[in-house]
């Protein structure tokens, strides 16, 4: 981030297809998060998605308002989770950003379970988990599966939530992946 310098970095955009900076302060954000800033971190998400509304980036926008979302979503923010998850979806479904849309899709219908409109919310989910399958990515999918899993179980839904976690695991074993 301190070697930043927008005249250089900003025209490598074409190449990489995201502002270099933005993706840093998200990265960093994640790393804060870890390391016990949460809020520390919330202002590094925050100044990704500044930065990338500023400089109109669809691309960088729709990443950064998804790991903004997802660091709310870690928080318990639910409301603001849902609005930044929302704009990521709307973003990345309008330019055609999967990545984005499939985490974009998972976080916002976390928000409408936690809110109590599981109908509306699983769907989301699923959706989202089934893009990020057809993809073939791996990266953060037990993370997400353990969400699901965590909010079925809260539903009611004992057996979803089993068989969530049962995939989870498996991811796991598969990538020696340890998110959550």
């Amino acid at each position: 981030i301190a070697l930043y310098d927008p005249q250089r970095d900003q025209r490598a955009i074409p190449l990489y297809g995201q502002d270099p900076k933005i993706g840093c302060l998200w990265h960093l954000a994640f790393t804060l998060w870890f390391c016990g800033y949460p809020d520390q971190a919330l202002a590094r998400a925050g100044e990704a998605v500044t930065m990338a509304r500023t400089l109109n980036l669809p691309f960088s926008l729709a990443g950064a308002l998804t790991f903004a979302a997802t660091m709310r979503q870690f928080r318990g923010e639910t409301a603001a989770a849902q609005q930044e998850a929302h704009e990521a979806l709307t973003l990345a479904t309008e330019y055609g950003f999967p990545q984005w849309r499939m985490i974009g899709a998972i976080v916002y219908g976390w928000t409408c379970i936690a809110q109590g409109n599981e109908k509306i919310g699983i769907p989301y989910m699923q959706s989202g988990l089934t893009l990020l399958h057809d993809t073939g990515a791996l990266m953060s999918r037990s993370y997400f599966l353990a969400v699901l899993a965590e909010l079925s179980w809260q539903q009611g839904h004992k057996e979803d939530a089993w068989q969530a976690i049962t995939e989870a695991r498996a991811v796991m074993e598969q990538t020696g992946e340890r998110t959550a």
